[in-house]
């Protein structure tokens, strides 16, 4: 997959082939080294011109790389915001795959999962929002 087709510059874009990935976790609780890491790796990714998906939990930060070929590179940091707390939560409701964008088209807040895969986003607002 060619993530630059697919992707754009902006770190807070999404691109579905992002959704195939390994992922390598950091957790090292002090927050300097973790910012120091995450920074070194931003900016490692940056320089190579590598797409990224950047999103943001409650207990994570997560950066999703798209190198070339079908699988994806997520490095996330456990407990520390990566210096970007303003990344978007993940949304898989919507195909930008950020809760921010979905809050916006649905006026949901929030994007609940469901026992039920196939009501997830029925019951979250989206199907409603796709059909007004």
């Amino acid at each position: 997959a060619n993530h630059a087709e697919f992707n754009t510059d902006d770190w807070y874009s999404w691109d579905h082939g992002l959704d195939q990935h390994i992922g390598m976790w950091y957790s090292n609780t002090d927050e300097t080294t973790c910012l120091a890491m995450a920074d070194q790796i931003r900016s490692a990714l940056e320089t190579t011109g590598i797409n990224v998906g950047e999103r943001s939990e409650p207990d994570a930060h997560e950066m999703y790389c798209g190198y070339a070929g079908a699988m994806t590179w997520e490095f996330q940091f456990q407990n520390c915001d990566a210096g970007r707390p303003e990344a978007p939560s993940e949304c898989a409701c919507i195909a930008s795959n950020s809760l921010v964008d979905y809050a916006q088209a649905t006026g949901n807040a929030t994007c609940e999962q469901h026992a039920d895969d196939d009501q997830w986003c029925k019951r979250a607002g989206w199907q409603d929002a796709i059909q007004a």
